[in-house]
């Protein structure tokens, strides 16, 4: 049996309304999960129920409030389900595409098995170097005969010649004819298939449909879901237009604004915390300026130290001296917590999140050890051996020094605790913290060039990411800097 939570008349209002479509909008810590997972199991009874949300994290914590999917209840994220789409009319794609040899399924690769499909289909190219190229074209979010028309019309797109676009164009196509997918195109597919004329497919059967996370979703993500929330019985979209951090890959939160605009939708509002203590909630709304999206909270106390360092080094010895197990180091860029984390393995202490542990050649190096390799046989093994580069090299010296020191079970022990986020000190992005909460949190790079980064051009995005960084914090949240205070923190009075 599934436990019955407790919850607030202002979380109840979504989880028991049936009008047909419902827009949710929560902040942090408003229990918008439980809101979700409590009016799936309600509408689980009633009808074939579908949870749609945004990460494969986020769908696994579903899932398992849920205790498990059934016949009538599925929990897929967004491109999974664009997949399922794609998948049930394949044939009628391949007929579209053209290809005399179209596989009978389609298959998904990653970045690094793209390489030698363009070893084969761009032989004469770099494949890094072509790989890179259409990277970078692909994040622009146009085709590439967009691309090609806006280059005949003078426009500069980010360095790339007509040749890049043509190549980009070619691969593409072949990719396609061969079935191999990637991330990317789950949605403009999934989009393609649901805009034909007479499309009727089984995965848009659904009698209700919840979304999570719509800030993080894109215009193409809700065209192609579009014909789904509006077809069933009943839509609850959740979301928090000040959470929106992933504008960078095409997320406008294009769900929330556009059912925001009908006038056939309801509106709710998740305004109070249950995560997050008085003084947190009042930093959090100081970033954000938003009066009607203010965190309201019950709870008093808390406490939030905002502070500048000389140099990164006094930064670093700083906030490792105050942070301790259960403890959460947050950074704009991963890059900026390298120091930190080169502190933390010099002096072995647990910790969680970052590179050095979960790469692969320190993850090598740690099971030659447990095979029973030697540590005179490292040299050898390792510093010797080509496959390794200059970085890696350093890294593994550095690994065998602490094996030195402190004994190779000692070493083993803390590659194994970096994988557990309750054995130490958590080390982590804004992005990859989404989600997430600790008792005291610190907000480190806090200064102009790294927030806002000096490569963005998206002021809103750069103030949500320091918004949910800082709304991570139950307790206590430390926010720093080196040399003069962010523009973000002045113009909220916090520096």
């Amino acid at each position: 049996m599934g436990r019955t939570l407790t919850l607030s008349p202002e979380q109840l209002k979504p989880v028991y309304s049936d009008s047909q479509l419902n827009l949710c909008l929560a902040v942090p810590g408003s229990g918008k999960t439980s809101v979700l997972t409590e009016r799936v199991r309600r509408l689980r009874k009633k009808g074939r129920t579908l949870s749609l949300t945004f990460s494969r994290k986020a769908a696994q914590e579903i899932e398992r409030r849920l205790e498990g999917q059934d016949t009538h209840c599925k929990v897929q994220t967004i491109h999974g389900w664009c997949l399922s789409v794609v998948r049930e009319e394949w044939q009628t794609l391949g007929r579209i595409v053209g290809s005399r040899s179209w596989p009978a399924e389609p298959e998904v690769i990653s970045g690094k098995e793209e390489l030698s499909v363009i070893r084969q289909l761009l032989p004469e190219r770099d494949p890094r170097k072509a790989h890179a190229s259409i990277v970078s074209l692909r994040e622009l979010g146009i085709s590439p005969e967009q691309a090609l028309q806006l280059m005949s019309q003078g426009h500069f797109l980010g360095g790339a010649r007509e040749r890049d676009v043509l190549d980009w164009a070619t691969y593409e196509l072949g990719r396609l004819r061969l079935g191999l997918l990637i991330f990317e195109d789950m949605a403009p597919l999934a989009e393609t298939i649901l805009t034909m004329p007479g499309t009727a497919v089984k995965a848009c059967r659904w009698d209700h449909v919840c979304l999570d996370e719509a800030q993080d979703t894109s215009g193409v993500q809700w065209r192609a879901i579009r014909p789904l929330l509006l077809s069933t019985e009943t839509t609850l979209v959740v979301g928090d237009s000040n959470q929106r951090i992933y504008g960078w890959r095409g997320a406008d939160g294009a769900v929330m604004k556009h059912l925001g605009e009908r006038p056939d939708t309801v509106v709710f509002r998740l305004s109070r915390s249950f995560r997050s203590l008085g003084a947190i909630a009042k930093l959090a709304n100081a970033l954000v300026g938003d009066r009607a999206s203010f965190i309201e909270t019950p709870l008093e106390g808390g406490r939030v130290v905002v502070g500048g360092y000389e140099t990164r080094e006094a930064e670093v010895e700083a906030v490792l001296a105050e942070a301790g197990p259960g403890s959460a180091i947050l950074s704009r860029t991963n890059g900026y917590l390298e120091m930190f984390e080169r502190q933390l393995i010099a002096g072995a202490v647990p910790y969680t999140g970052a590179a050095f542990y979960r790469s692969d050649h320190i993850e090598s190096l740690a099971a030659f050890f447990r095979r029973g390799g030697q540590m005179d046989l490292v040299p050898q093994a390792f510093l010797e051996n080509e496959r390794y580069g200059f970085a890696e090299r350093a890294d593994i010296r550095l690994a065998l020094q602490i094996a030195e020191e402190r004994g190779v079970d000692s070493f083993l022990s803390l590659v194994q605790d970096s994988g557990d986020a309750k054995s130490g000190v958590v080390l982590a992005t804004g992005h990859s913290a989404k989600g997430l909460e600790w008792d005291r949190v610190f907000v480190v790079g806090c200064h102009p060039g790294h927030v806002p980064h000096r490569l963005s051009h998206d002021s809103k995005e750069e103030t949500n990411l320091l918004y949910v960084m800082a709304s991570r914090a139950r307790v206590e949240c430390h926010v720093s800097y080196v040399g003069e205070p962010s523009s973000l923190l002045v113009e909220a009075g916090l520096a």
